[in-house]
């Protein structure tokens, strides 16, 4: 009897350690619902886009160009957010493959409605013209102060009307094309100062 006993005793202990080293079946992973974020991403995007075509359309309207300053922080977040879910999905070739050709099209509508955004050096370059022309225009009433009345400052005068015309369209599409906030406050700044000195000629 005892050796019937030791000898259920030694089985159940086989048992206990077999089912113990027995590897533990993993549940597979799920992948992370980055459809859910490009959906939003793609929302935001569209409203990014529209702003930019109504900004394009009319830089001086003070309700797009109030709303200029806005759009950085939230296209960095927006960068971050999107990197990590990349990352994230690095175990999951076929979802990761998915998620990249989607954020690839809403990448490029965002670029394309960005168009050809102004640099630093074009800006620098534009005012640099913009400012040496306004010293012309001062130093051609400066010249002509009692002298207003020859065909030499008639056909003077009508030349800088039309080329101030000119430069009135000019900064406008140079304001539109400058997105980045800090640019943009110091371009209308300088332009201020330009337009200041044009304003002086007639003192």
């Amino acid at each position: 009897m005892k050796k019937f006993l030791l000898m259920l005793l030694c089985g159940a202990l086989m048992l206990s350690v077999f089912a113990c080293s027995e590897p533990k079946k993993t549940e597979p992973k799920e992948a992370p619902d980055w459809e859910t974020l490009l959906f939003e991403y793609d929302e935001w995007a569209t409203e990014y886009v529209n702003f930019l075509i109504a900004y394009k359309k009319d830089p001086t309207n003070p309700v797009t160009s109030a709303m200029v300053g806005r759009w950085p922080s939230e296209i960095a977040e927006w960068k971050e957010q999107t990197d990590a879910m990349f990352a994230a999905l690095k175990d999951f070739p076929t979802e990761r493959s998915a998620y990249v050709e989607e954020l690839s099209r809403i990448t490029k509508r965002l670029t394309d409605a960005a168009g050809d955004t102004a640099t630093e050096a074009e800006i620098n370059t534009f005012l640099s013209e913009y400012d040496k022309w306004a010293d012309e225009y001062v130093a051609f009433f400066a010249a002509h102060k009692d002298d207003k009345t020859s065909p030499e400052y008639q056909t003077g005068l009508t030349e800088l009307m039309t080329e101030s015309a000119e430069w009135t369209g000019k900064v406008k599409t140079m304001t539109g094309r400058i997105i980045d906030p800090a640019l943009l406050a110091s371009f209308t700044a300088e332009t201020a100062k330009i337009a200041a000195k044009i304003a002086s000629a007639y003192n």
